[in-house]
């Protein structure tokens, strides 16, 4: 980093090497950093390199440990804080063909939720945290051909509310 008339400039960056930094962060999400870095110019941020893995709350794997995805997060204007979804994850098993990422949560009698993630954002606005996803929804249960509900702009807030992008779910008809 350097200063000069017109503020600091440089490059900020912590070298995690083969310890990820583990933390909770936005409303109460796991976050594990595998990279870290931001870079100023005359006091602005122009460039991040910040990436992790995001644990998923009540999504487990077969040994019984959280599911993770894969995020990039990115300083907006006032320094606000936005998660994306990596276009790559580091697991490929948990993508689809489609390049869609592919949760799966249990329900009792053999029963699960399997949810494909296009899209998801995790956004704070007012000290409110929302997580907004795009994909798909499925519900498999015995005996019963569910159809595939789609989601776009599903949205819920650490304060418990819930919005839909257009206000409504469009279900296919059989």
């Amino acid at each position: 980093m350097q200063f000069g008339s017109t503020g600091f400039s440089g490059t900020l960056g912590i070298d995690l090497g083969t310890t990820p930094l583990s933390m909770e962060m936005f409303g109460g999400f796991t976050v594990t950093l595998s990279a870290f870095s931001i870079t100023l110019t005359d006091n602005t941020i122009t460039a991040t390199d910040i990436a992790g893995s995001l644990a998923i709350p009540y999504f487990t794997k077969p040994d019984g440990s959280l599911e993770t995805i894969d995020i990039e997060v990115a300083v907006g204007a006032g320094g606000a804080l936005t998660v994306t979804l990596a276009a790559q994850q580091s697991d490929p098993s948990t993508m689809t063909p489609d390049g869609l990422v592919s949760l799966q949560y249990d329900l009792p009698l053999g029963s699960s939720i399997d949810l494909e993630v296009a899209t998801l954002e995790i956004a704070e606005k007012a000290g409110v945290w929302t997580v907004t996803l795009t994909g798909s929804l499925a519900l498999d249960t015995a005996g019963i051909d569910w159809p595939e509900i789609e989601l776009r702009g599903l949205s819920i807030d650490s304060a418990g509310h819930i919005s839909l992008q257009g206000g409504w779910i469009d279900l296919p008809s059989h």
